[in-house]
């Protein structure tokens, strides 16, 4: 997330129809009470802070055809390494997959889900599921994304390092339930 950050008492000011159970309202109400004039996150953001006070935000773009938006999840190496940890993340990975493939197939349930846990509206929830794709997968897409920011953060001299997929990524688990889902890494980039 890249925002422009005000003391902490301002950032945290509610605004109404916010979600206050977080307890950090974050962009959307720093955006609508005029202490950041800008931010780019993923969704569902961006679509919230248009509920809430369109009338001082809007979208600029998506990121299609630029990249896709990714979801990371994090695990320590030696956890995935040990029997238990891959098992586990193996379960995970499939239960994931299992999941989106229902709610792919029930929009309904993935609105009501957004409005409860959210407070999302079912055409912001729509705008962003249309927008957006699903793949769980280390593929020719994925690698070709994040050697593109890579490459273009060495270039803006952000940082000397490479990307080492090997390193950086855990294919074990998809391989596990489906070979297809991952493609051999590209050198360092």
């Amino acid at each position: 997330m890249v925002h422009l950050r005000v003391p902490d008492q301002e950032w945290r000011r509610p605004v109404e129809g916010d979600n206050k159970e977080s307890g950090h309202p974050g962009p959307p109400a720093a955006l609508c009470g005029g202490d950041i004039a800008a931010f780019f996150i993923w969704q569902p953001v961006g679509s919230r802070t248009l509920e809430i006070c369109g009338d001082k935000a809007h979208y600029l773009t998506d990121a299609t055809g630029y990249i896709q938006g990714y979801l990371v999840a994090g695990a320590r190496p030696e956890w995935l390494a040990s029997p238990q940890g891959k098992e586990i993340a193996t379960r995970w990975l499939r239960a994931t997959i299992k999941g989106r493939d229902i709610a792919e197939k029930d929009f309904a349930s993935v609105a009501a889900y957004a409005k409860a846990k959210l407070d999302l509206s079912e055409k912001a929830t729509r705008e962003q599921w249309d927008t957006n794709t699903r793949p769980l997968a280390l593929d020719k897409i994925y690698y070709d994304d994040f050697c593109s920011l890579s490459r273009w953060a060495q270039a803006e001299k952000m940082t000397e390092q490479k990307i080492d997929f090997n390193q950086l990524t855990w294919p074990d688990g998809l391989k596990a339930i489906n070979p297809k889902l991952t493609d051999a890494p590209p050198s360092p980039c």
